[in-house]
C-alpha cells in the first residue's frame, strides 16, 4: 500500500507569510489530515511535519522526527534524495519514493 505524503508550498505560513505548512484557515486540515504532510530544507532536514507523518514513520514525537536527517534516516537510498534535488525537486508531486520508518521498515510514499 502506498502512503500519500504532501509537501505544501514552502512560501506559506499562518497569515500568508513564507515558512509554514499553511495559512491559519487550513491549519486543522493539515494537522488533522490522515496522511503525512511536511516541509523540508534542501540541506536535508524536516522543517515542519504533521502528526500523521510522525506516526507513519514510527517516531515518538514531532521533535524526534524534526531531528532526523532525510538522506540517512528517511530515504532507503540516500542517492534518491540527491537525485531529486539535482533534478530541481523543489516541489514534488506524483513521485513514488522509497522511505523507511524509524524501525527501518520500508514504506512507499507518493
Amino acid at each position: 500500500m502506498k502512503t500519500p505524503v504532501i509537501e505544501p508550498d514552502p512560501h506559506r505560513q499562518p497569515g500568508g507569510q513564507a515558512g509554514s505548512l499553511c495559512p491559519l484557515n487550513c491549519y486543522p486540515l493539515v494537522y488533522q489530515a490522515p496522511f503525512g504532510v511536511f516541509r523540508s530544507s534542501v540541506e536535508g532536514r524536516f522543517l515542519e511535519v504533521n502528526p500523521a507523518l510522525v506516526a507513519m514513520l514510527g517516531y515518538g514525537s514531532e521533535e524526534e522526527l524534526l531531528a532526523a536527517d532525510l538522506a540517512r534516516d528517511i530515504y532507503q537510498d540516500p542517492a534518491e534524495r540527491a537525485q531529486l534535488i539535482a533534478e530541481g525537486g523543489e516541489q514534488m508531486t506524483g513521485k513514488e519514493l522509497a522511505w523507511k520508518r524509524k524501525d527501518a521498515a520500508p514504506v512507499t510514499v507518493c
